[in-house]
């Protein structure tokens, strides 16, 4: 301030506020968007990409090495971005169970509930899990090592959404057909199919280890294919009466 005959000037400054002083003191009252909330750039898709970026995570690392933190620099977003889609970690397993894997047990299953068959059934079902393991590669290792596992992280919740109406079928398909003579009468239906996911999910799970065995390194997946599908066949059906 300068003092011009007697009296105390005021700077323009303090006469006339700047435009950008009066618009920072605008924007600062203005409210502060959701933390984490996601922008435009990002797409609609980004909470399909976080659980794609999860499951792969959790069959390479494990669920449990797994955190919310890693999966955000994985897929170079930040926590809160997670934490908008996922409250916790909790919810995310929840949704991992419920969008990537009750699918593939409905694809697997669908138009089968009718199937009396016993070969058929067996047949179509290691098929289609061979065909889901290799359109999803994180699919096998993440169940063997998180449903399969007694300390697996998704077991428990997956127990909640097993197919059972389709399991009894199972059962009871295979269960007429060894009364009929068409089924080896030493195994357990029931057990069969536990068979089937092992023989065909758990080959691809450690396929990086066995491959350095003699003679494997050369395995495609149509002979591991085709190999799986005749253990199955001969070993349930090949013994049965005549």
């Amino acid at each position: 301030m300068a003092k011009r005959n007697g009296s105390i000037m005021k700077s323009p400054t303090e006469a006339f506020p700047s435009s950008a002083t009066s618009s920072s003191a605008k924007s600062s009252a203005r409210p502060r968007s959701r933390a984490g909330r996601p922008a435009a750039a990002h797409g609609s898709d980004l909470r399909e990409r976080l659980l794609d970026t999860a499951v792969t995570l959790f069959a390479s690392h494990g669920v449990a090495e797994t955190s919310l933190n890693r999966i955000a620099a994985q897929l170079e977003v930040t926590p809160a971005m997670v934490h908008y889609y996922f409250n916790n970690r909790a919810s995310l397993l929840d949704a991992v169970v419920a969008e990537r894997l009750q699918p593939v047990i409905a694809a697997v299953w669908e138009d089968l509930s009718d199937c009396d068959d016993a070969a058929i059934l067996i047949s179509r079902l290691h098929e289609r899990f061979t065909d889901q393991a290799h359109a999803k590669p994180w699919l096998p290792s993440l169940w063997i090592g998180e449903i399969a596992h007694e300390r697996g992280q998704l077991r428990e919740i997956m127990l909640r959404h097993l197919p059972l109406q389709q399991l009894r079928h199972f059962s009871g398909v295979l269960t007429r057909a060894q009364k009929s003579g068409a089924v080896h009468p030493d195994l357990e239906p029931g057990l069969v199919f536990l068979a089937l996911i092992g023989l065909t999910l758990l080959p691809l799970a450690t396929r990086d280890f066995w491959r350095n065995l003699p003679g494997l390194d050369n395995v495609t997946p149509a002979r591991l294919k085709r190999h799986t599908a005749a253990f199955l066949h001969h070993g349930i059906f090949s013994g049965a009466r005549s």
